[in-house]
């Protein structure tokens, strides 16, 4: 009778595990989303730590062990890794043809836009460091001009300080 009371608590135990670990897979799988970020099994086991009040999450080993079998069926479920590039089921919606031609279409100007976007960033960048130098050298010939400035002058040094 102990047995059986204990089995259960322990039964119970591992439930309420389960339970927590699919939420905090799905948890970190909508932060992937809103920052617009991959959703690898590295990914999904770092963003599971930010959520975890005991900052563990779950291990990348526990995403590819097949028999966790929640795990398994939760990363099908939010298409996580190796689940990602499965095509969709009846049940996840369909796309027509003619609507995923022109979600591509969309698609590909999108990037076109991104990569410009972030080719003005690499420039920019660029940009900015070859002004720091030119701001660095000019800072150094004024200081060098003040010194000289300083030195030709009639006028008395002083330290500042007071008698």
């Amino acid at each position: 009778m102990k047995t059986d009371k204990r089995q259960k608590n322990i039964a119970k135990i591992n439930d309420d595990r389960k339970q927590k670990t699919i939420a905090l897979i799905i948890k970190a799988v909508e932060y992937l989303e809103d920052n617009c970020e991959n959703r690898s099994v590295s990914n999904v086991s770092k963003a599971t730590k930010k959520f975890d009040p005991l900052g563990k999450g779950v291990s990348e080993a526990a995403f590819r062990n097949k028999s966790l079998i929640h795990i398994q069926d939760v990363m099908e479920q939010q298409r996580i890794g190796p689940y990602a590039s499965l095509p969709l089921t009846s049940d996840q919606g369909s796309v027509d043809t003619a609507e995923f031609i022109k979600l591509a279409k969309d698609n590909k100007a999108l990037q076109k836009k991104l990569d410009e976007k972030i080719e003005t960033i690499k420039n920019l960048k660029k940009e900015l460091k070859k002004l720091k130098v030119a701001n660095a050298i000019l800072r150094h010939e004024t200081m060098a001009l003040h010194t000289k400035l300083l030195s030709n002058s009639s006028i008395p040094q002083s330290n500042n300080t007071y008698p």
